[in-house]
């Protein structure tokens, strides 16, 4: 009697229970397709992963200050037992890297390679200075300044919920400048506000008259904002996703039987599909 074999699946059954996420990125503008903004659909070969920090600091040392100096010169430490205890001070960003790879297949009025490459780019590096742009900055910081001082002001008074917002205003003003992207992987993951904080391109070998036959993105996107346990845009929950809808098969199927949204027009090369107004 030979082994019995356990955990071992069909290959005809994997094929159709295999798949890939995938990933939708769009500039946050009024229409990025017909504006022509950033807007990407194609197949995610990374794994999904990302990175959440927080900042945990010693609630002991920081309520009493100088206990550590204290309690150095008696050769003892608060930085043991409870007094070693942590209290969360600051939620942080939510990072993840996303690989992509992008063809040619030649459907496209321009090189989707290249489109994606230029359109990813833009949204990474600085405005060509100018001196109407300086002006209309000093101007935007006066106003903020402004604000800050009301806001500082009223908050002492006991007055500081209209000034919240006034505040919440100016800042939505100077920071909101449509360089953030919507990004949706699957139905595990949809984040309307991330920026992109590193971009790696990579052509291939093989080319056309019209360019790369396709390319190899490595993105790293990053929450606009601090991530929070509940919240519309930034709550956790809403961000994460628990269904398997959205996935894109390998071998062309949804996993109920649909055909796949983005299926691959140069056959067993996989993610290939490209969304462009």
């Amino acid at each position: 009697m030979g082994l019995q074999q356990k955990g071992i699946i069909n290959r005809g059954k994997l094929s159709e229970a295999i798949s890939t996420y995938e990933v939708t990125i769009a500039q946050n503008i009024q229409n990025p397709q017909k504006e022509n903004g950033v807007f990407i659909v194609a197949d995610m070969t990374n794994n999904f992963q990302y990175s959440l920090n927080s900042t945990w600091e010693n609630l002991f040392t920081n309520l009493v200050p100088g206990s550590d100096t204290i309690a150095k010169l008696g050769n003892t430490s608060f930085k043991t037992g409870i007094f070693s205890r942590k209290y969360f001070k600051d939620g942080g960003s939510l990072s993840l890297n996303i690989e992509l790879k992008i063809f040619d297949d030649g459907t496209a009025e321009t090189n989707p390679v290249v489109k994606a490459a230029k359109g990813l780019s833009s949204l990474s590096v600085a405005d060509a200075f100018s001196k109407e742009a300086l002006a209309e900055g000093v101007n935007r910081g006066e106003k903020a300044i402004g604000e800050v001082k009301s806001f500082v002001g009223n908050v002492l008074g006991g007055n500081g919920q209209k000034s919240v917002g006034n505040v919440s205003n100016v800042i939505n003003t100077l920071t909101d400048t449509g360089r953030t992207v919507s990004v949706r992987i699957g139905n595990i993951f949809n984040c309307q506000k991330m920026i992109i904080t590193n971009l790696s391109v990579a052509y291939s070998r093989q080319t056309t008259v019209r360019g790369p036959l396709f390319g190899e993105f490595t993105i790293t996107v990053e929450s606009f904002e601090s991530i929070v346990k509940t919240g519309t845009t930034f709550g956790i929950n809403n961000i994460l996703g628990e269904g398997s809808q959205g996935r894109v098969s390998i071998d062309g199927q949804n996993a109920d039987g649909g055909i796949a949204a983005n299926t691959n027009a140069l056959g067993g090369f996989g993610g290939g599909g490209i969304g462009f107004g």
